[in-house]
């Protein structure tokens, strides 16, 4: 998320509210869940899960998560897939989690594929499954720029239509709350701008 969707929101809200100063903090879920419950960071926007007893949340957006290859045609099943290399981001990470969840459901693992290469970056996860590597799974949103060049084909197999949500999550009881519900209200509207007609 920290890699292609917020920088894009802050650049959008900077222009808006050109006064104010802001700090942006990028990492998986885990990495950010502890300084927020820990009051370094005001709010985090996440994709993976969390302790809803101690956050409030509210949706950002929802978002497709589609298998990605340097080529290739749809397959019927996630099965069909077992033959390539996994690229995958690092335990911890959300992406990570939605994809163990979601094989698990299918009684498979990560484990389950020809072999597995961990990269805490997507931007590096995209490159090296362009480069022929193997197959990932991410969210539409992040790898739309290289589905649209041909650098990447949408492998996603029939039966693994999986959407999730992006959250904005602060402290439980927090008296910002109003104002960061504002906040992701505002930047919906700066998304639903930008979205194509």
């Amino acid at each position: 998320m920290g890699d292609f969707v917020a920088p894009r929101i802050l650049a959008d809200h900077l222009r808006r509210h050109p006064g104010e100063r802001l700090r942006m903090r990028v990492g998986n879920t885990a990495e950010l869940v502890g300084p927020l419950d820990g009051g370094e960071i005001d709010l985090a926007l996440v994709e993976g899960s969390f302790d809803r007893a101690s956050f409030e949340s509210e949706t950002f957006s929802r978002e497709p998560f589609v298998a990605v290859a340097a080529a290739g045609a749809r397959p019927a099943s996630v099965a069909d897939l077992l033959g390539m290399r996994l690229v995958l981001r690092e335990k911890g990470s959300g992406t990570r989690e939605i994809l163990e969840r979601h094989l698990a459901a299918r009684d498979l693992a990560v484990g389950d594929f020809a072999g597995v290469i961990e990269l805490a970056s997507i931007p590096a996860i995209k490159a090296c499954v362009a480069a022929g590597a193997g197959v990932s799974f991410l969210y539409r949103v992040a790898v739309e720029g290289e589905l649209g060049a041909g650098m990447l084909a949408d492998v996603t197999p029939a039966d693994f239509a999986v959407e999730h949500d992006f959250s904005l999550i602060w402290q439980r009881g927090s008296r910002y709350a109003p104002r960061w519900r504002a906040l992701l209200r505002e930047w919906r509207g700066q998304e639903t701008e930008r979205a194509p007609a």
